[in-house]
């Protein structure tokens, strides 16, 4: 399985349990340094992640030898049209200092129910300026609409997935079918911004629903004697359908620690996981569902 980098903290502020940021091309540059040499070959941007494209640019023109396989992401804030996104894939490769895009997503599922903007993408990927066509999604039903709509000719699908978002993914059938289909799935938000390594008492935890199943979590650590981080991954990581985990990191540690976790000989009890797949069925869709926590913190 892949470790893919996320780079949305490159000059940026994001997860709700993160403090630090990079914020110059020195400290970006050998951040990539540093995956580079612990084997990471895959980071994941978008060109609404701030300055993130232009760092791996500044990366790649220190490193000409050590490219990057690239997956980014086109925005749905702007009027996409098939001249337009030909533009902004340019664009990126010009920041990126990259040749071709590895993965390139469409950051907004709306955006496939446009055929214009699906042609343009075919186009790239005829052109050789893309190599695979993402869509990042946050729905089971989204994606049973890619896999009716595109097949195969969808290449990767980005879902968010983990221990505490996990029954309405593993009890649809759908990424069976994707793995099926010759679908990649690639895994986002394991740690859920880092709502799960915080205290089931914390008030942002119990204003989420997320007391119960926090509590459990740390249960199962301490009988396994495995940590929780360790158990959030791997949980993901022994999905069948899974082929990548997208993990951002600040510092060359946590890189090197996730690395470490992923290939760890940690094996999740069946009567645990179906526990934690028990109580992730009842909670409710904001708890798991970022977009929608102003909702209930503010």
């Amino acid at each position: 399985m892949n470790l893919v980098l996320g780079t949305a903290q490159l000059g940026t502020s994001y997860g709700i349990n993160n403090s630090n940021i990079v914020t110059n091309e020195d400290e970006c540059v050998d951040l990539l340094e540093k995956a580079w040499s612990y084997g990471i070959r895959f980071l994941d941007t978008a060109e609404d992640y701030g300055p993130s494209e232009s760092m791996i640019g500044k990366y790649h023109t220190r490193n000409p030898e050590q490219k990057f396989n690239i997956c980014t992401k086109l925005s749905g804030r702007f009027d996409n049209t098939q001249e337009t996104i030909s533009e902004r894939v340019e664009a990126s490769l010009d920041r990126l200092n990259a040749e071709e895009i590895e993965v390139y997503y469409l950051h907004d599922f709306e955006l496939c129910r446009n055929d214009q903007i699906m042609t343009a993408l075919f186009d790239l990927v005829k052109r050789g300026f893309v190599s695979r066509i993402g869509i990042s999604i946050y729905e089971p039903d989204e994606l049973k609409y890619i896999l009716d709509s595109f097949g195969s000719t969808v290449n990767v699908v980005q879902i968010p997935f983990n221990v505490f978002d996990s029954a309405r993914w593993t009890e649809s059938g759908l990424l069976q079918r994707a793995q099926k289909l010759g679908i990649d799935i690639f895994v986002r938000s394991v740690f859920l911004q880092g709502i799960l390594f915080k205290n089931p008492e914390d008030l942002i935890v119990k204003k989420l629903g997320l007391s119960d199943i926090c509590r459990k979590l740390g249960i199962i650590s301490k009988q396994t004697n495995v940590s929780v981080e360790e158990l959030a991954l791997t949980f993901v990581r022994d999905i069948d359908a899974v082929s990548a985990v997208v993990i951002g990191s600040e510092t060359s540690d946590q890189i090197k620690n996730n690395i470490d976790l992923l290939s760890s000989s940690t094996n999740w009890r069946d009567t645990d996981r179906n526990q934690i797949i028990d109580l992730s069925r009842s909670l409710a869709d904001y708890s798991v569902d970022p977009r929608r926590w102003n909702e209930v913190l503010s």
